[in-house]
């Protein structure tokens, strides 16, 4: 959990305090709660309070998560699917498209590879035949 004020984070903690009755005069009463990290150490400025009691903040969050599960059980079930599924082909659209653009490049240096090879036949070319063979066979392998 972090701090809604600076962003630093909770950190649970424990102390113990003695309460002496009649019963049990060693009686030490622990007292659970979350205090904001930064603060208590002085590496964050905030003006938030530096302790939270973590029975009051855990019903808290509680409320929230069970709200969330409500408003999720409220939603059908078909909406959530098409929702999905309309993620999954934007995922395989977006995939489509690298895969075409490195094909495109792939096929371009393969275009000129082969031009460069009618040169070498010609006598025109600085790249030797062994060389030209070698990238073709690369290329090909794209």
């Amino acid at each position: 959990m972090f701090c809604g004020h600076c962003g630093s984070r909770l950190t649970l903690t424990t102390n113990g305090r003695a309460y002496p009755c009649k019963d049990d005069s060693n009686r030490i009463v622990k007292r659970v709660r979350y205090i904001r990290y930064g603060k208590t150490r002085k590496e964050t400025e905030c003006d938030g309070q530096t302790g939270y009691t973590a029975h009051v903040l855990d019903g808290i969050i509680e409320k929230v998560v069970r709200q969330i599960f409500e408003r999720t059980k409220a939603i059908p079930k078909s909406k959530i699917v098409n929702i999905r599924c309309h993620e999954k082909m934007e995922e395989r659209k977006q995939l489509l498209r690298s895969v075409r653009a490195d094909y495109n490049k792939a096929a371009a240096e393969l275009e000129t590879l082969q031009g460069e090879v009618i040169k070498a036949i010609h006598g025109e070319s600085a790249f030797s035949q062994t060389l030209l063979v070698s990238l073709i066979a690369e290329a090909e392998g794209k």
